[in-house]
């Protein structure tokens, strides 16, 4: 007899697979996420549907389910003030903590860049991932995985070390550093500390490597320049 297994609230729940899905190991099971708050009721974290063969799964590999909240689908900001209205948010909202894992951030930007391709209008999209982290990445292996699948999409991912950690594994992910593992590089690594007093530097390294990934990009899809054919 299978059972499935799930924690609520630090108790230990057991449903058979009969109860669960009537023993059909790829039927649709919706899970609901909540934060819960003895103060006030819960709030939903997200939705997800999966199946009993993908949660077995879980016992031997890592598994990930995209919490989708209906309330919360727009992941747009207006401008850097509502970047920092967002960043502001999710501190009062998230407990910070280890480990950092950032490839699941990585594939999920690979797949908005791969939908917003093309725009409504006819314009082309690209997308570029700022990720700002004090410390090296704990999934380095899975990193590097996700960075591999992403080259062939509109995308090119720009890392900062913040602080005084030690980044040099970080390095790995830079295709500059790296060229010979991977095809088009579409990552810039850049030590915020070596920058700190120069902003102009600090913006030119950031963007160094820019201009020639989009280039990289359109051109292997052969997309030409709006208003242009390609040659």
């Amino acid at each position: 007899k299978q059972w499935y297994q799930r924690r609520v609230r630090g108790r230990q729940v057991e449903i058979s697979s009969s109860q669960l899905c009537n023993g059909d190991e790829n039927a649709r099971i919706k899970i609901k996420v909540y934060d819960f708050d003895e103060a006030a009721a819960p709030d939903l974290i997200g939705i997800c549907e999966v199946t009993l063969a993908k949660m077995k799964k879980c016992k031997k590999e890592l598994v990930e389910f995209d919490l989708i909240n209906p309330k919360k689908q727009d992941p747009n900001c207006p401008g850097i003030e509502g970047v920092i209205g967002a960043y502001q948010t999710a501190l009062q909202n998230v407990a910070l903590s280890g480990p950092t894992n950032c490839a699941p951030i990585i594939r999920t930007a690979t797949r908005y860049a791969n939908s917003c391709a093309h725009t409504p209008s006819g314009g082309q999209g690209y997308l570029i991932l700022l990720i700002l982290t004090d410390g090296q990445f704990t999934d380095m292996s899975a990193c590097v995985q996700a960075i591999q699948a992403a080259q062939s999409s509109p995308i090119s991912i720009i890392i900062v070390g913040v602080g005084n950690a030690d980044f040099s594994s970080m390095e790995y992910l830079d295709g500059d550093r790296n060229s010979g593992t991977r095809g088009r590089d579409i990552v810039q690594f850049v030590p915020y500390n070596k920058f700190a007093h120069a902003p102009t530097l600090l913006a030119r390294e950031l963007l160094a490597e820019l201009p020639g990934q989009v280039e990289k990009y359109f051109t292997s899809k052969k997309i030409a320049p709006l208003g242009m054919k390609m040659h």
